[in-house]
């Protein structure tokens, strides 16, 4: 005999038998385990071409490309890796994505691989961490109505389970961990502020989520400071973690992301911050000269003009030279520039968005679109071929906004106000909402300070933007079906139907 279904605390609206929820929640975390690894792990499996930044987590634990292989930049990935003492580089950059590598050493280990290492193992600690966090999110959506819980996961399936952000875990890409860990971190940043009672298991592996995003990358880790008020909103509620383990989580979370930043080569301010003013700015200014004497930069920067950080042509491009710059023209220089000039902070806005606005973040670089392939050289594919897989909801959103960026504006600007209109009237709900908008600000807001690789900031904000629709999604299906039943309900002894 089925269960019968018992009324929800709060609203009298129906709920489902634990049962069917229970086999719900297991086909699509099933659903999702099959997306991912035929990404993954099938071949032609999936990557994302490295860019230069994979040598500063691999080399730190002697892992280097396969010499067989060749120059893959940008164009192909390389999935053959090898442990050797060649690949051993002492890199300046810390990151709680050493985590999985160390993971991924193990596993590669034990299956006597060793010292062969495919980037698969990568994959695979990433993707048992990401059904953990999704199994995770899926209990705590226990409380949900049925048609809520539902909508969110088949939005979250359609939003992430794609070739969008999938084969970013078979790399070294410390973007990665961000991406993983947020998944859990708002789950229990949700958790937290909107269930009555919080146990210290769920505040626990919230703190947990959030302390992997945090030592994740230096521009990555204030999202998680960003959610600590969540740790210490009450409410009156008698049941939730006490004084001591909030003031921990409080401590230990934003040393983490200091850890993180401070991780950061020291050349890395003058770089960003030259690459905005000399290559992206200066340009576009018939007064060039001018600005530069506001910086206080000598005049000579001129002839630099149009040029980036990386080429040898550049004033900028020994570390050396790129300290000195951002002695002078460094963040805090570059935030008071935008204040002083709205116009070149609008320029730059639109700059990123154009970049953001498609299926995937694309640099744009001497006029040309850069993108990083997603297939082996052996696959036989052209250079920078990108996966199509499973890409419904990017196709759709890539179709209305790819290369608009006031359209992408407006998208964004009305995907965070429909979301505040049909968000439920419940307690922690508006803090919950304007915490996510703080998260989306600041992540958009990073990629303002970087004038030529945005593109790893950018990501994160598409991610996080698709993780609003999902709860937008959801907000709908809950005040569409509610409002659905309690039409339908008929009236009790006294009470208005």
């Amino acid at each position: 005999m089925n269960p019968r279904p018992v009324l929800a605390e709060a609203g009298g609206a129906p709920r489902e038998s634990a049962r069917a929820a229970a086999l719900w929640n297991l086909g699509v975390l099933l659903a999702i385990a099959v997306l991912i690894s035929w990404q993954l792990f099938v071949r032609p499996a999936l990557s994302v071409a490295d860019n230069g930044d994979f040598p500063k987590i691999a080399g730190r634990y002697c892992i280097g490309p396969d010499p067989r292989i060749g120059d893959t930049y940008f164009a192909f990935t390389n999935l053959r890796w090898a442990i050797s003492k060649e690949a051993c580089w002492q890199s300046h950059y810390r990151s709680s994505a050493e985590l999985v590598v160390l993971v991924a050493l193990g596993l590669d280990h034990l299956a006597g691989y060793a010292p062969a290492f495919d980037l698969r193992w990568m994959g695979a600690a990433y993707a048992l961490l990401f059904l953990c966090f999704v199994a995770w999110a899926q209990r705590l959506l226990r409380s949900v109505r049925p048609a809520t819980a539902r909508t969110l996961q088949v939005a979250f399936v359609l939003a992430v389970c794609n070739a969008v952000y999938i084969p970013l875990f078979n790399t070294f890409y410390m973007d990665t961990m961000a991406l993983v860990t947020l998944v859990g971190a708002l789950a229990g940043v949700a958790a937290l502020l909107l269930q009555e009672q919080v146990d210290r298991k769920t505040f626990w592996i919230t703190c947990i989520a959030l302390g992997l995003l945090a030592g994740s990358k230096g521009q990555h880790g204030l999202l998680a400071v960003l959610c600590l008020p969540a740790l210490w909103i009450r409410r009156g509620r008698e049941v939730f973690p006490p004084l001591w383990a909030r003031g921990a989580a409080l401590a230990l979370i934003p040393i983490l992301a200091v850890i993180a930043f401070q991780a950061v080569v020291p050349e890395n301010e003058g770089q960003v911050t030259y690459n905005v003013l000399l290559y992206r700015i200066l340009p576009t200014v018939s007064n060039p000269r001018d600005y530069l004497r506001e910086v206080h930069l000598p005049e000579s920067y001129v002839r630099a003009s149009g040029t980036y950080t990386y080429q040898l042509e550049s004033p900028n491009h020994t570390a050396e030279s790129a300290i000195a710059f951002g002695h002078i023209f460094g963040y805090a220089d570059l935030v008071k520039f935008y204040l002083r000039h709205p116009g070149q902070a609008w320029f730059m806005l639109m700059l990123n968005l154009d970049s953001a606005s498609g299926d995937r973040v694309l640099n744009k670089m001497s006029g040309n679109e850069t993108h990083a392939g997603n297939f082996e050289k052996a696959s036989g594919k052209p250079a920078f071929t990108r996966s199509r897989f499973f890409m419904l909801w990017p196709a759709v959103k890539h179709r209305l906004t790819a290369g608009k960026p006031r359209v992408f504006l407006a998208y964004i600007v009305g995907l965070i106000t429909l979301a505040w209109w049909l968000a439920p009237r419940r307690p922690g709900m508006r803090a919950l909402l304007a915490i996510f908008v703080a998260m989306l600000a600041f992540s958009l807001g990073t990629s303002m300070m970087d004038g030529l690789d945005a593109g790893r900031h950018l990501q994160i904000f598409n991610f996080l933007l698709d993780l609003l629709a999902c709860g937008t999604a959801a907000f709908a299906a809950e005040r569409f079906s509610l409002r659905s039943w309690r039409s339908r309900r008929p009236a009790i002894a006294g009470q208005p139907v």
